[in-house]
């Protein structure tokens, strides 16, 4: 059992004498506090994950300076090539390791082979999904303009595929629990990157795209094969590799509902970059995409006190208590919106420095992208728990529709706007800012709605026993 911690007397004590009533700067300090002690509890997974996402935007920085906007912007392009077939490696397989993992009715075995199962099917789908992918090669190279040589496209497909080997390896051990190895898993990944791009930097040679493919295909194959070892030491051995047969079903059917909720990412994430490397020029598409990142970090930084969100809510759900999740998400809503808009102000003020000390004077016009991109900042905090609850209480499906809308209407805005205006990469911006609307608004309307629905089968269960 989790130990009091030394802030938690000051949340309890704001929410009961002035952090709700009428004076907003309480409601404001109480979001922060609340913040604070979330992130206090969750201190060792939060920081792992912000220090994780920072490796990443270093790398980003690395590489946007190093091959400059339109060797970068013709990188992004691969990746929105490849994006494409990670519908097929993206199945969520790990849906319902959350809740078998808490279950008192599996054993130890029976835990071990469905994470197993998990892996096998990732590892399946994607080797199907990079041999597509290397086999339509030349279409796509054609279709993005790509204008690296063949072998430069051709090996990003091993990065492709080691990580989705790594991503599932991820996701099993958060989803278990280990998150230790976790932690690990993912700092590695996020470094290895960053050390070989400085180490080249530092060697003062000009950054190609070839050597750029073959410093993250060598950073990519380590970390999967540690990952891998990691996964199958938690596991209990090799032996327990063997998969369960009688979980693909479940886990298969569990994994519909995100996987629509992945097809809508992938439609706002590589859809949009498909649209503009059509559109655009290649410096064109790399400002869009250095906001972008600037844009994922900052929400996952935000976001990074839900990691043992899981957890706490498949123990609830457990219990039936849903109205305690009901409140514990409400409460947890304000505190990371919050800081969500804190963050979004001093951005939107100071846009144009910032750029510029990342990734060089030469993206210091995205400001416009960014400025505007911040305005959607709100709808991460607010959005960012939802799925937590419905994976616990066994309603995965229902992050199809939120997810949907904002895949759908992201896409479509962004595709309106290329073909009827000039507005080039704000139009798409401008379309994402409208995308996350949908989604927090859809998110409430089914995070509400299988609330009722569970509590109510809940109370039927109990009358009727």
């Amino acid at each position: 059992m989790r130990q009091p911690h030394r802030l938690d007397h000051l949340v309890d004590a704001g929410r009961n004498a002035g952090l709700r009533p009428a004076h907003v700067w309480h409601r404001i300090a109480g979001g922060y506090i609340e913040w604070v002690a979330l992130f206090r509890r969750s201190w060792h997974s939060a920081a792992v994950t912000i220090l994780s996402q920072s490796l990443v935007i270093a790398t980003v920085a690395l590489a946007s300076r190093g091959l400059g906007a339109t060797g970068y912007g013709n990188m992004v392009a691969i990746g929105a090539y490849y994006g494409w077939f990670s519908l097929i490696a993206i199945y969520t397989t790990h849906a319902l390791i959350p809740r078998i993992m808490t279950d008192p009715d599996y054993s130890t075995e029976a835990r071990a082979g469905a994470c197993a199962m998990a892996f096998w099917l990732t590892a399946g789908l994607t080797v199907v999904a990079t041999l597509l992918a290397l086999a339509c090669l030349p279409l796509g190279a054609q279709w993005f303009n790509i204008a690296s040589p063949p072998i430069v496209a051709a090996l990003y497909a091993v990065v492709f595929a080691a990580s989705f080997f790594n991503a599932v390896i991820l996701n099993v051990h958060q989803a278990a629990g280990w998150l230790r190895q976790w932690s690990f898993i993912g700092l590695l990944g996020g470094a290895l990157p960053v050390i070989l791009l400085m180490a080249h930097q530092l060697s003062g040679r000009a950054l190609e795209p070839l050597t750029y493919v073959a410093l993250l295909l060598l950073a990519s194959l380590f970390s999967a094969a540690v990952a891998f070892g990691l996964f199958v030491r938690n596991l209990g051995g090799l032996r327990r590799l063997k998969p369960d047969l009688e979980a693909a079903r479940p886990l298969l059917q569990a994994g519909r509902g995100p996987w629509v909720a992945n097809f809508s990412g992938v439609l706002a994430t590589f859809g949009i970059s498909t649209l503009l490397a059509a559109h655009l020029t290649k410096a064109e598409l790399a400002h869009y995409d250095v906001v972008l990142a600037l844009h994922m970090w900052a929400g996952t930084v935000v976001l990074s006190v839900t990691v043992p969100a899981m957890a706490d809510f498949s123990r609830l759900a457990s219990a039936q208590d849903y109205a305690t999740m009901k409140a514990v998400v409400r409460r947890r809503q304000w505190s990371t919106t919050t800081v969500q808009v804190t963050a979004a102000v001093v951005v939107f003020l100071l846009a144009e420095p910032i750029l510029t000390l990342l990734y060089g004077p030469e993206y210091s016009a995205s400001a416009p992208l960014l400025r505007i991109l911040v305005l959607a900042w709100p709808m991460n905090g607010l959005g960012g728990w939802y799925w937590f609850c419905l994976f616990a209480i066994r309603q995965a499906w229902r992050v199809a529709p939120p997810n949907l809308a904002f895949g759908l209407v992201t896409f479509g805005v962004t595709f309106v706007l290329l073909n009827t205006t000039s507005l080039g990469a704000t139009g798409a911006v401008i379309a994402r800012v409208a995308g996350l609307t949908l989604w927090f608004i859809v998110y409430e309307v089914s995070f509400q709605r299988a609330l009722r629905q569970v509590s109510h089968f809940a109370v039927t269960s109990r009358d009727s026993a």
